[in-house]
Parts: structure tokens; C-alpha cells; sequence
């Protein structure tokens, strides 16, 4: 119970890698909505777009976000212990640091509000990705301890139950001094990446 957050997230974070490519600093974009039965992380979004990195913030690092204009776009920074301690909105040049985030990799999901029905809007949304930066101190491949699996398999079924018994998920996502540990713990297995309830 006591490292759950850090362990959902590590395998989280393997399953991201693995689409950039198992390299950090680099992005992988989502061109179309993720089809319900290739969910990376549960219950995704079906009118955003997404892009997602793996950082590693040791030494610090920049992320770059385009100016969308009135279109939705957030960059939600997920620490290796699965907190939010920031979602970025604002267009230009954001630092990414340890002192800031508490961990020295970061999950970076790009979401931006696409109509998937419109070529039009998702070239628009596809160019916005494209312009999407990040850029890094220090580029350490991305590795965690070897948990034991069928304790987690166990685990992990356990809290989807406790899950049933949850009414509220308003305090589950953000940084760690201002989520109730209860609801962080379920949500972390239930809704993993969740944004904060202000988002």
C-alpha cells in the first residue's frame, strides 16, 4: 500500500516509453482518438488529442507549448510518485525542475480538443503537436526497481474494489500535501493520470 502510486506509475511510465520509442525527452503523438480497446491509461479522453513524454528533470528541462489561441490545451506533469504539481496552459517556455516536481522523471501529457470528424480541425490539432518542445539537461534512460508483480496483481485488484465504495474523486489528483491519501490511492489504480478537480 505504502509505494502503490509509485509503482502504478512505473509501469505507466514503461508503457509510455515504449511508445516514444524508449527514449526520454521525446514525444509521441496520438494523430486520432484512442480507440476504446488500446487505452494506454484508463478511461482517456475521446475529444482530446494527446502527446507524451517521459523527462527526465535531473538537470532540468524546458517545455515549449504553442499558442492555440482559444482552443483547449493543457501539458498535465505527472510526478514518478503519481502527483500533480502543475498543469500548464500558457503558450512559451515552461521550466521543469526536481525542486518543482519532487522526482527526476516526469510523465508530460499533451491534451488538446480536437473534432475528430472534421479534417480540417485535426490537421490544425496535428500541427499544434508538431510544435509541442521539450529539451533536457540530461537524458538517463528511465528505469525502476523490479516489484514484484503478483503481489501487484493482487494489490491492484483489491483497491479496483475499493474503487465501488468511492463517491468522490475531488481530491484524488494534484500535488501530494493537498490529496486525501484514501482517494489517491483508489484513483491512482481506477483513473490513473486523472487531471485535478480544478481542471
Amino acid at each position: 500500500l505504502e509505494n502503490f502510486g509509485t509503482m502504478e506509475t512505473a509501469f505507466q511510465f514503461d508503457r509510455s516509453l515504449a511508445m516514444c520509442g524508449g527514449q526520454v525527452n521525446r514525444f509521441a503523438h496520438l494523430r486520432a482518438p484512442v480507440p476504446l480497446d488500446r487505452q494506454s491509461v484508463i478511461r482517456m479522453q475521446r475529444d482530446t488529442l494527446y502527446s507524451v513524454a517521459i523527462v527526465d528533470i535531473s538537470a532540468g528541462a524546458e517545455l515549449t507549448l504553442p499558442d492555440a489561441g482559444e482552443r483547449y490545451i493543457s501539458a498535465h506533469i505527472v510526478n514518478a510518485d503519481h502527483y500533480t504539481n502543475a498543469v500548464l496552459h500558457d503558450p512559451g517556455m515552461h521550466r521543469l525542475t526536481t525542486e518543482q516536481y519532487d522526482t527526476d522523471y516526469v510523465q508530460v501529457s499533451i491534451r488538446i480538443l480536437a473534432d475528430p470528424n472534421d479534417p480540417d480541425d485535426m490537421a490544425t490539432v496535428h500541427g499544434l503537436q508538431d510544435a509541442v518542445e521539450v529539451s533536457a539537461g540530461s537524458a538517463v534512460p528511465y528505469t525502476h526497481p523490479g516489484y514484484d508483480t503478483v503481489q501487484y496483481d493482487r494489490l491492484y485488484k483489491l483497491i479496483l474494489e475499493l474503487g465501488d465504495f468511492s463517491s468522490d474523486a475531488s481530491r484524488a489528483f494534484g500535488p501530494k500535501d493537498e490529496v486525501d491519501p484514501i482517494q489517491h490511492l483508489i484513483n491512482t489504480a481506477i483513473g490513473w493520470g486523472g487531471l485535478p478537480s480544478d481542471e
